[in-house]
């Protein structure tokens, strides 16, 4: 992007700005996201020349962690090669993985040993 800014204002079409979107990842199953410290240093660093001024969207990033689904299993069928759990949400409530295969941790709840 800060290339492109560049190629442009020596063309005499001068940006204001870069939207450089969201880019800071969540740990959703345990593996090391960026620092944030350093996520900025390496945009800065590649941008500082371009005579931009950044736009950053921190998206999932600053709300995941606020938040859980919370779901009933309601029914189970089982089948020869697999067992199926329906559960009391629906692919809209979590649409991430129904769209792309992400990547979301499901935890039991339970309560004195048992299920909740």
């Amino acid at each position: 992007m800060a290339a492109l800014a560049r190629r442009l204002a020596s063309a005499g079409v001068t940006l204001e700005h870069l939207d450089l979107g969201g880019g800071l990842g969540i740990s959703y199953d345990g593996k090391p996201v960026p620092d944030v410290a350093d996520y900025v240093a390496a945009l800065v660093g590649a941008t500082r020349d371009s005579g931009c001024s950044l736009i950053l969207e921190p998206g999932r990033w600053l709300v995941a962690p606020a938040g859980a689904l919370v779901a009933t299993v309601v029914d189970v069928k089982v089948h020869p090669a697999r067992r199926d759990s329906w559960c009391s949400t629906r692919h809209d409530d979590l649409l991430r993985p129904a769209l792309y295969s992400a990547f979301h941790r499901i935890v039991p709840l339970e309560r004195d040993g048992r299920p909740a």
